[in-house]
C-alpha cells in the first residue's frame, strides 16, 4: 500500500512539474515557436483551400488553455511535414482556437518555392523566396517584390499564351516579353512592367530579384 501511494505521490509531482514547466503567452504576444508544420486542404463555398498548423513539439499555454497546435497565417506557403522555427504574434483562430501572425521563418528552405499550373512550373530560388510573393493568375504566375508592393511591386509574370497569341504579342512594339519554352499549342513567356514598380528605399529588394530573372526562367518546365 505504502509502495502505490509512493508512486501516486512521484506521478502527481511530475505531472505538476510538466504543467508548471509550460511556457505561458497571451494574445498579442511575440514568440518564439517550433514544430511541423500539416497542411489541411479544406472546401468552403465550394473552393479549395489550405489551412497550415504548426503541431508544437512542447505544449504551451495561451489565455490559460494549454495548446498543442497553432494555426499558421503566412504570406508564403510552407512544406508539408516541415520541422519550422515561426517568430510572429499570436493571434484568435477559428480553425485552433489559436494562431501565429508569421513575421519570419527561421528555415528558408521549408518555403514552398514551386509554383505549378496545368502547362508549366516555375521554381523561385530558395535565396531569394523570403523576399517574394508570388500570386498565382489566369494562365501564369507574377512574382512581386514584397517590400515594394505598395508602390506595386510587381518584378514580372510568367504566362502561358496560344502560339498565334504569342505572335501577336511579338507585334506589339509596347510588349516587354521574351519566350521562355513553347510546345505545339503554347509559349511559356515572361512579361515586365511597364512601369516603376519599386520604393527608393526598397530598389535593392527588387533589384535582387531581377538580377535573378535569368536563374528563374532556366527553372521554368513544360508539364
Amino acid at each position: 500500500m505504502k509502495k502505490t501511494l509512493k508512486i501516486i505521490i512521484v506521478l502527481l509531482v511530475a505531472i505538476f512539474i510538466s504543467a508548471c514547466s509550460k511556457k505561458e503567452y497571451k494574445v498579442s504576444d511575440e514568440v518564439n515557436l517550433t514544430g511541423t508544420v500539416t497542411n489541411n486542404e479544406t472546401i468552403i463555398n465550394g473552393e479549395y483551400s489550405t489551412k497550415s498548423i504548426l503541431k508544437l513539439d512542447d505544449p504551451i499555454i495561451i489565455d490559460g488553455k494549454s495548446v498543442t497546435q497553432i494555426e499558421i497565417d503566412y504570406d508564403k506557403n510552407l512544406k508539408d511535414n516541415s520541422k519550422v522555427t515561426i517568430s510572429g504574434v499570436l493571434s484568435t483562430s477559428k480553425t485552433t482556437s489559436f494562431g501565429i501572425n508569421v513575421s519570419d521563418v527561421a528555415e528558408s528552405e521549408s518555403l514552398v518555392n514551386t509554383f505549378s499550373n496545368s502547362v508549366f512550373s516555375v521554381t523561385i530560388p530558395t535565396s531569394l523566396i523570403k523576399i517574394c510573393t508570388v500570386s498565382e493568375i489566369t494562365n501564369g504566375f507574377i512574382v512581386y517584390s514584397t517590400s515594394n508592393m505598395d508602390n506595386g511591386g510587381e518584378v514580372f509574370r510568367i504566362v502561358s499564351v496560344s502560339n498565334k497569341r504569342f505572335q501577336e504579342l511579338q507585334n506589339n512594339s509596347n510588349a516587354y516579353i521574351e519566350k521562355i519554352a513553347s510546345n505545339q499549342s503554347n509559349t511559356v513567356i515572361i512579361i515586365y512592367p511597364t512601369t516603376n514598380e519599386y520604393s527608393e528605399e526598397n530598389y535593392e529588394e527588387y533589384e535582387t530579384i531581377g538580377n535573378s530573372i535569368e536563374s528563374i526562367k532556366n527553372n521554368v518546365r513544360l508539364n
